[in-house]
């Protein structure tokens, strides 16, 4: 008997990355933001180059660590190390500011996936315990905000970041955290995605069935990862798992 629906967010419930938009541009505009926010404060950082060289090679240090170990770091702590590795210490207020100012491009760019909220109210109605497991460096509490500008926050009451969770999908870990919390097994739980080694093979790996939502700019295919279900809207998602709850096989 399924109890829970686990979704991925980025690419399933939230756009972030898609055509239209240049995300290393917005990554480097966060840069700058921050940057700025600490000579505004009266700091003195060293000239821009120095410091965004510094910063990118830590940042892809730390995505090649997580891609090579399956562990995941966050964007606090590259920003924090590569300050320390600067000389630069910031006060509390200032941190926040510049955190703050790191992360406003890309909250300008964030929309819901269209469905999205309908497809989760559907799920909800139905008895259903929500949640979501996202590979991402962002902390939590950022998501958290996207999620509530969005209208879907409390529609997921189980939320696992790899930022905080210390893993990335497909580790096994990851889901697990999240079938800990909403109460279920693996039998028990679908898990609903648009990649398919993170969102497919991994949770399949431990038990759960998988939902594929295809992205219309982005083909997932691989002959050895077959979902249980492949998806063009998540809008066709409720149906899908009415059914399966009635016992009909996909």
């Amino acid at each position: 008997m399924l109890k829970a629906v686990l979704f991925d967010l980025g690419g399933t419930l939230i756009h972030y990355e898609r055509p239209e938009v240049d995300f290393a541009a917005v990554g480097q505009e966060g840069l700058r933001g921050f940057y700025r926010t600490m000579q505004e404060a009266g700091l003195a950082p060293p000239p821009w180059d120095v410091f965004a060289r510094a910063f990118h090679s830590r940042f892809a240090e730390a995505v090649r660590v997580s891609r090579e170990t399956l562990q995941s770091g966050s964007t606090d702590q590259v920003l924090r190390e590569g300050l320390a590795g600067l000389g630069l210490t910031l006060p509390d207020g200032v941190w926040t500011a510049c955190r703050a100012a790191y992360y406003a491009p890309v909250r300008a760019i964030v929309q819901p996936i269209e469905g999205a909220g309908e497809a989760l109210q559907a799920l909800a109605a139905l008895g259903l315990r929500l949640g979501l497991v996202s590979n991402t460096f962002w902390p939590g509490d950022l998501h958290d905000a996207d999620l509530a500008a969005c209208g879907l926050l409390d529609l997921l009451p189980v939320r696992i970041y790899s930022s905080a969770a210390g893993y990335v999908k497909p580790h096994p870990e990851i889901y697990r955290l999240a079938l800990a919390q909403v109460g279920a097994r693996p039998e028990e739980a679908v898990f609903v995605g648009d990649r398919l080694r993170e969102d497919v093979a991994g949770p399949q790996a431990i038990g759960l069935r998988a939902v594929l939502v295809e992205v219309p700019f982005r083909e997932e295919r691989d002959a050895r990862i077959v979902p249980e279900a492949r998806l063009s809207s998540l809008r066709e998602l409720p149906a899908l798992i009415a059914a399966w709850l009635k016992g009909v096989s996909p």
